[in-house]
């Protein structure tokens, strides 16, 4: 049963053109759910703006898409996230066992939307851009919408890394830290500034 805090009977989430896991994805429905993710992010990021300046009592330009407004995005998260222990929820948390507790249908819609506005904080730099891998198989972004074009040249590798970002699980990655109770609002953004650490105009 997927539960709904009395905070977020107003916020609508967008439901996505296919619904079955990417891994299982034909190519038509790849092309299908890239083109309809890509061309919502301005919107779902401006519609989660709304809602959390709203609910917040604060001014919509503190979320500036800046690395530092995702501390009050993250706030606000942890507040109004659900989660539920249950075996007829297809786990957004690959690996996890029925005795884990997922996050409830509902709140990987505000995840995605939350996704979508951290790529932003991307996009605004010339050098990431989007992208799609559907091989191999097992690749565990397979088929999703990815931020590329990050350079990890640490001089301790034989030759500069080149990590994906793919936004949706990158939040999801936060939220394990809601459902076991060890958390603060600081780690959306601490993730991020490890990424725009890799970002070429970032570190001009």
């Amino acid at each position: 049963m997927v539960r709904i805090t009395k905070k977020m009977m107003n916020y609508t989430p967008l439901v996505p053109p296919v619904t079955k896991p990417f891994e299982e994805f034909t190519d038509d429905e790849v092309r299908e759910y890239f083109d309809w993710f890509t061309k919502n992010v301005d919107g779902r990021a401006e519609y989660l703006r709304g809602k959390i300046s709203q609910q917040m009592h604060i001014g919509i330009g503190m979320l500036d898409y800046s690395a530092e407004s995702l501390k009050i995005i993250w706030k606000w998260f942890s507040g109004i996230a659900q989660t539920e222990k249950t075996g007829l929820i297809r786990r957004i948390f690959k690996g996890k066992s029925d005795g884990d507790y997922p996050s409830d249908v509902f709140t990987h819609y505000v995840i995605r939307d939350i996704g979508m506005y951290l790529s932003k904080i991307f996009l605004k730099y010339p050098s990431i851009g989007w992208a799609v891998k559907t091989k191999p198989k097992n690749y565990i972004s397979v088929n999703r919408p990815l931020l590329v074009g990050f350079v990890d040249d640490d001089p301790g590798y034989p030759e500069p890394f080149h990590p994906d970002l793919e936004p949706v699980s990158f939040v999801e990655g936060c939220a394990i830290n809601i459902i076991y109770g060890d958390h603060n609002e600081n780690d959306l953004y601490d993730y991020c500034i490890k990424y725009l650490s890799w970002v070429k105009e970032y570190n001009s």
